[in-house]
């Protein structure tokens, strides 16, 4: 990022004070940008491999099933096109959207991500009593996130001279 020494001026040393006020305004914005990129992640997770939080595959309990749903529910999906193969909590759309599932606001300077609507967050309750933990960042994407908000700082502190 930088390097302060004996040898730095006065405009180097102005640079890099103007760098840590850029921060300083942005830090909210980057806190909401790593949330939607957990957010993002998440639903990648869920929609991409069929997967919750530890990594489970998502299978239905039902002991007649067609792939990993129930006999009936996959037989629906067969009938919209949908596939059968791993449950990827997308039927209609609504859950996993970018107008539902988003980061939200906790208070004044956090953000995690949830869901905008209370009908689609009992919905994500049912599911994760169905599935297991599913809503929330894995390890993997815990750590991807924090490797997203590092580099996002250090775009933003590299200070050129």
């Amino acid at each position: 990022m930088f390097r302060i020494d004996s040898g730095t001026s006065l405009a180097d040393l102005l640079a890099i004070q103007k760098k840590l006020q850029l921060v300083q305004q942005r830090q909210l914005t980057l806190v909401r940008m790593t949330a939607q990129f957990g957010a993002n992640q998440v639903r990648d997770r869920i929609q991409l491999t069929g997967r919750n939080t530890q990594g489970d595959p998502m299978i239905s309990k039902s002991p007649k099933r067609l792939g990993r749903y129930s006999a009936s529910h996959g037989k629906v999906r067969q009938e919209e096109g949908l596939r059968t193969d791993l449950i990827n909590l997308t039927f209609s759309g609504e859950l996993l959207n970018g107008d539902s599932w988003t980061a939200i606001q906790d208070s004044d300077d956090s953000y995690g991500a949830g869901f905008n609507e209370n009908a689609m967050s009992e919905r994500a309750d049912f599911l994760e009593e169905e599935f297991g933990e599913v809503f929330q960042l894995s390890a993997d994407e815990e750590d991807a996130a924090a490797d997203y908000f590092n580099n996002a700082l250090t775009d933003l502190m590299t200070v050129t001279f």
